[in-house]
């Protein structure tokens, strides 16, 4: 008679290989194989006054998780995984809206009868159109130069993925500043970029992160006090350029001045949800998330 201890070992084994041959690339392995972990510049300033005499009342926080494409997982706050930056408030904060419009009939009328008064009025001078087909037929209208009224309206497309973009000039004071200025920079340049596979190594590559943007206010003590307001995103250019003309550190020969400029598109179309509720993705409206 089998063992039952050996078959149950066996079933369990067989569980675990089968769920290993379709998970490639858990997220938990992911996470151990490209986290940057947390990283913060200038090393002091948040919310006081630091050794160069300046204040940083309000941050921009950068968290990156692995890509989901399911909306029950995109309506959940991005906990920072891969990475959580913190930086100053850019020099330069650019946001771009676009919305699309086409051409249409969007029925101005409300259907066969207009029922406005000027339209009532019409009908009857038009013998409830008997007229205006009669010219047709003859011919009057055309030799009098009528055309049909233009009913075409522009009418709402879709809303274009928002773009959000950020600019610094990151100065460190000493060689620790100088190297998180260069682990930075290097981590939103290698986070832009898809991941190799471990399993799939040549054939398949993973999907580069989602990010989320906040800033936080120290003096008053404000989450989200930004008021454009990023939605999940991707990181879609990293532009790195060291300052021109400026001399290196004595010590790892690190740049004086790192001008980094990063640009984000969102993962969905926003959509208004109101005042307090702002804007948000569709996920998040559709998992009822509140953010």
């Amino acid at each position: 008679m089998p063992n039952p201890l050996i078959i149950g070992l066996g079933i369990g084994l067989a569980a675990k290989f089968v769920k290993d041959s379709l998970t490639p690339d858990s997220t938990s392995e992911v996470i151990s194989r490209f986290s940057a972990g947390k990283l913060k510049f200038p090393s002091d300033g948040f919310g006081g006054v630091t050794d160069r005499g300046m204040q940083i009342p309000v941050s921009l926080n950068f968290k990156a998780d692995t890509y989901k494409n399911k909306q029950m997982f995109r309506d959940n706050a991005i906990k920072g995984t891969l990475a959580d930056i913190t930086l100053p408030l850019s020099i330069n904060l650019v946001d771009d809206t676009q919305i699309s419009y086409n051409r249409g009939q969007s029925e101005t009328t409300g259907g066969v009868w207009d029922m406005t008064p000027g339209g009532w009025a019409e009908t009857f001078r038009s013998w409830f159109g008997a007229k205006t087909l009669l010219s047709d037929f003859i011919g009057t209208s055309a030799m009098y130069g009528q055309r049909p009224m233009d009913e075409s309206d522009n009418i709402f497309k879709g809303a274009e993925m928002r773009k959000h973009a950020y600019t610094w000039i990151l100065i460190p004071k000493n060689i620790t500043e100088a190297q998180d200025v260069d682990k930075i920079v290097k981590t939103f340049q290698r986070m832009a970029y898809p991941m190799s596979s471990n399993d799939e190594v040549y054939s398949r590559v993973i999907h580069p992160p989602i990010w989320q943007i906040s800033t936080f206010d120290y003096v008053n003590k404000l989450n989200d006090v930004w008021v454009i307001d990023p939605l999940p995103s991707f990181l879609s250019q990293v532009n790195i350029k060291t300052a021109q003309g400026t001399l290196h550190q004595t010590r790892g020969g690190y740049p004086a001045a790192t001008a980094l400029s990063l640009t984000f598109v969102e993962v969905e179309p926003a959509i208004n949800t109101g005042p307090e509720g702002g804007l948000q993705s569709r996920s998040q409206l559709r998992g009822g998330k509140d953010e």
